[in-house]
């Protein structure tokens, strides 16, 4: 599954660093691609076993959305 996460709000370099880390720390995790100001991460498995309320708690921190794909 691809997820593209928009423009999320960053403090400084290291809380950058923290939502990333939280990022790559999901169940399923795959690959993170950053393209200017939109994240896109992939994530294998079940869609049933996606860890969407973790991704949706890890958005409301850094003040963003994301929307899921198929890849």
């Amino acid at each position: 599954m691809l997820i593209e996460i928009n423009s999320p709000i960053f403090k400084c370099i290291e809380d950058k660093n923290i939502f990333l880390s939280r990022l790559r720390e999901l169940p399923n995790f795959s690959k993170l691609h950053v393209n200017e100001v939109k994240y896109y991460l992939t994530l294998t498995g079940s869609k049933a076993k996606m860890p969407i309320t973790e991704l949706q708690e890890i958005c409301n921190i850094w003040g963003t959305s994301f929307i899921t794909t198929s890849e």
